[in-house]
């Protein structure tokens, strides 16, 4: 892909596009499979966003995506212990690093406690095919692409990167780029968008989840069952395909395209063969959302293309135009009701079985790693929910709440994320949302006992 990528730019086929996107949506999004990351080696991961209110924004979403999780991979890579660390600043018209002539700067720094790079390589460390030393790529593989692709999409935006770093200490990177501000039309479009799909219950389903990368599978469980459906994980593209041939209840697939032994798109193309898949919705799930590449997987068969990192109303917005919304159905179109239907008692505290089969697949050293990370988040956005209850803070609430229902979903605590969904539903309302505080905290409590106890 790296090397696709190179040869696009260098070639002049790169075509920059400007939309309206939130980019606090979009980094809540693309950092939490580095917050899962940061668990697993032990390292702190910081986020700082300092967007002075300005989170929605125009420019070439996709790059900036590809940018960011080029530094922060390589940030993870190579630090062993310590910590990693993403800056992210709207710079004020008097800054000495605003960009000249542009309407929006901002910064973006990614640090680091890792391997540092020497003062010698640290001019030719933009350039393709440079790495900090060959044991990198022995050690580590990659293309030594990642940080030329970088800097040439820096450039071909109309910003910079620079570095400092210090062999042995870790590394800074920052990188400055223009972006166009929003209008007021454009908020109101956008957040009109948003509510427009997230006032909607969708009509549940069950899907399957094609997915080699644990995180991203539990990501996108989390984000599904959060939803209302039913979801089934398979480790490769053949196992999607033994899938469908056995006749399984199949209503959607989110397919991810790169895939140990059958990719995602063999994959589609044989299960579209098949008379019990020629009409399965599949969704292409990739960080490659390159035009020519789209086309790839649209003619492979795939219905839409999801690209990486997706936020859950990016998600939400394609299974809707799949399965549509009860407020949209009739009576006896609903096959499968939504969760939210159910009274809170009748919610388990988890889901044993589900809970069982994931503890199967897993290393018992990840899932014991993943499990304390989710106590330790449960925790701590308990604590946020409270101070946003007790300072009447809508914003804080609307934020916490969301958070505990997708990662106490992603784990199967089936009752603290019912009662978080109703908060965030709610959350306009602080009476409501007071006295609903003692069932999500005997909840909380009884998820980390169940959660100790696995």
């Amino acid at each position: 892909n790296d090397v696709l990528d190179m040869g696009k730019i260098e070639s002049g086929n790169i075509e920059l596009e400007e939309l309206v996107f939130d980019l606090e949506d979009m980094i809540i999004s693309l950092t939490k499979t580095y917050e899962f990351l940061s668990k697993e080696a032990n390292l702190n991961f910081n986020l700082e966003l300092n967007l002075d209110g300005g989170s929605i924004i125009k420019g070439d979403q996709y790059r900036l995506q590809q940018i960011l999780r080029n530094l922060l991979s390589n940030a993870f890579k190579f630090t062993g212990r310590g910590e990693v660390s993403m800056l992210i600043e709207k710079l004020e018209n008097d800054s000495p690093d605003i960009i000249k002539g542009s309407d929006l700067t901002l910064l973006f720094e990614v640090t680091d406690t890792g391997k540092g790079i020497s003062k010698d390589r640290l001019e030719t460390i933009f350039n393709a095919f440079e790495q900090e030393d060959a044991s990198i790529t022995r050690e580590f593989g990659g293309s030594g692409l990642g940080l030329a692709i970088v800097s040439r999409f820096c450039e071909l935006m109309g910003g910079s990167i620079s570095v400092t770093s210090k062999l042995g200490q870790g590394s800074t990177f920052k990188i400055l780029l223009p972006f166009s501000r929003s209008t007021k039309e454009d908020i109101e479009l956008l957040y009109q968008s948003k509510a427009d799909i997230t006032e909607k219950t969708m009509v549940s389903g069950k899907i399957l989840v094609a997915e080699d990368n644990e995180v991203n599978a539990i990501i996108s469980r989390g984000y599904l069952e959060a939803m209302g459906h039913s979801v089934t994980v398979v480790e490769n593209g053949q196992l999607a395909l033994e899938a469908v041939k056995r006749g399984d209840q199949i209503d959607a697939i989110l397919m991810d395209i790169h895939m140990p032994v059958m990719d995602g798109v063999e994959a589609t193309k044989e299960i579209r063969k098949l008379p019990q898949g020629r009409d399965v919705p599949i969704i292409a799930v990739t960080a490659e959302a390159i035009r020519d590449r789209v086309k790839v997987f649209l003619e492979s068969g795939m219905d839409e293309v999801l690209t990486k990192p997706f936020t859950e109303i990016q998600l939400m917005r394609i299974l809707l135009g799949i399965f549509g919304s009860e407020e949209d159905a009739g009576p006896s179109d609903i096959t499968n009701k939504s969760s939210s239907s159910q009274p809170i008692e009748d919610f388990d505290i988890g889901d044993k079985k589900q809970m069982a089969s994931f503890i199967a697949k897993v290393p018992k050293d990840r899932a014991e790693k993943l499990l304390r990370s989710a106590e330790d988040n449960l925790k701590t956005k308990m604590e946020d929910l409270w101070s946003g209850v007790n300072n009447s803070d809508v914003e804080a609430i609307k934020l916490a709440s969301h958070t505990i229902r997708g990662s106490s979903g992603s784990l199967y605590a089936m009752r603290v994320s019912e009662i978080a969904r109703i908060i965030q539903e709610e959350y306009q309302d602080i009476d409501k949302v007071r006295s609903l505080m003692p069932l999500i905290d005997d909840a909380a409590t009884e998820t980390i006992r169940w959660w100790k106890s696995i």
